[in-house]
Order: C-alpha cells, then sequence, then structure tokens
C-alpha cells in the first residue's frame, strides 16, 4: 500500500494498491476505488459484483473488495454534509443500496482528481449543527484521554450525553463513540508514517490500551490487519 496523501485535517486518504483482498468492514467515510488494470470484486451484505472497475461506497456501509490480479487506486473521503453527495450524482454517480459500481472502461484517475480536489477546496468535514462541528474540532485539536472524552466534549457543548450521542450520529451517520476509535486509528496512522515510530508506541500515542486494541480497530476499519499494511513494509509515504 502506498500512501498518496494522508491529511486528516480534511479527511482526505488516497491510496495506490497492489493486489490485495479485504474482509468485510465499514467506516465513517466514501470510498472510491478504481482499477489502474484488471478488474476487482465488491460485496456488501446485500449483492456481490464481480469485474467491477470503479466503485463508490458510501459511508458507513459493510463491504469487502477482493482485488488478487488487480492495481487499484483508493481515494477515501470523510464528509458529513450532502455537498459530495451532490458532486458525485453531477458526475452521474448515485447510490443504490450505497454502492455505485460500473465494469466500463473510462476515465476514473479524472475522476478521483476531481473529487479529491473539490476536497480540498470545500470544508467537506463541514456539519449543519455546530455542536456538533464543535465536537469535531476538539476531538482532532485536543489530546484528551478517551475515558474522559465525551465528559469533556458533553461539558464544551453543553448537550447530555444521550443527546450529544443522538446529534452526532445524526450529522455525521456513525456513532460518538465509534468515531472516537476512527480519529484514534487516523492518528496512529499518521505517527506510522511520520514519526517512523514503533507499532507499539504509535498505538499508545494515539490513545489506545495497546498493540491488540491497535490492531483490532485497524481491521475493523480497513478490511486488513496491520501486518499487511505496515509489518510488511507496504506501508510507504
Amino acid at each position: 500500500m502506498k500512501v498518496l496523501d494522508f491529511n486528516i485535517k480534511r479527511g482526505i486518504f488516497h491510496f495506490e494498491m497492489n493486489p490485495f483482498n479485504a474482509t468485510k468492514h465499514a467506516h465513517p467515510l466514501v470510498e472510491i476505488l478504481y482499477a489502474i488494470n484488471g478488474t476487482f470484486s465488491v460485496e456488501t451484505d446485500l449483492e456481490r459484483k464481480d469485474n467491477v472497475t470503479l466503485a463508490v461506497i458510501d459511508a458507513n456501509v459493510n463491504h469487502l473488495v477482493i482485488s488478487e490480479e488487480c492495481q487499484t487506486e483508493l481515494l477515501m473521503v470523510e464528509s458529513h454534509s450532502t455537498e459530495l453527495e451532490v458532486f458525485l450524482s453531477e458526475k452521474g454517480i448515485t447510490f443504490s443500496n450505497g454502492v455505485y459500481i460500473t465494469k466500463e472502461t473510462c476515465r476514473n484517475a479524472d475522476l478521483i482528481d476531481a473529487i479529491k480536489k473539490r476536497s480540498y477546496e470545500r470544508n467537506l468535514k463541514h456539519t449543519n449543527d455546530q455542536r456538533v462541528q464543535n465536537c469535531l474540532k476538539i476531538i482532532e485539536s485536543e489530546d484528551v484521554p478517551y475515558d474522559q472524552l465525551i465528559t469533556h466534549l458533553t461539558s464544551k457543548v453543553f448537550l447530555s450525553p444521550s443527546r450529544l450521542s443522538h446529534l452526532f450520529k445524526e450529522n455525521t451517520g456513525v456513532s460518538l463513540k465509534k468515531y472516537l476509535v476512527w480519529a484514534r486509528l487516523k492518528k496512529a496512522i499518521h505517527f506510522l508514517l511520520n514519526d517512523q515510530t514503533s507499532f507499539t508506541a504509535a498505538a499508545y500515542q494515539s490513545g489506545f490500551y495497546d498493540q491488540s486494541h491497535l490492531s483490532n480497530a485497524f481491521k475493523r476499519f480497513l478490511g486488513v490487519p496491520p501486518s499487511e499494511a505496515y509489518n510488511s513494509r507496504t506501508l510507504q509515504s
């Protein structure tokens, strides 16, 4: 896995991957995957599609990808508004059961570039609720212990834990607790890429209890164990 861009602030994560298999997973990002050469397969809880050249998968959709003889490019974008959905619709991409798939050979690389450009031009992570937006900012910018974070957030936005949890999921599509784990996973990968730290050190630095806790989160959100991306030295900046 070669990292082309890993921007936590903008919520833009861009990779190039050689043949790989990902088990069922879901993450709070829109995923755009296209075949540089060959084709791949995508399976959700509802269907499986083979000989795919381009797949756009909505956030929080459970899916797996099989690309045993295919080089692929992957763009993952955090979007908490309808702007990305509208932009995709303008490109002729609409979701069916959370997925858009084509088997046609077209200018998919141009689509990746266009989506990435729009993501940098606009703040797609912006939500309509300022309280939720403040929480997202705190999660990214403040180093608060995991077991204290929800209490810290509720004190900042003057909401009860249950009300905050409801608003957060309503505006982001994912539960607050799940997003907190995702935020720590992003930080851990950032440490691995930029600080050349060990996997164990990255786990503690990013707020995981231990290496196993980080490994489980890695596979749950990305569909592959960290050994395939890190220990094999395929995770490159």
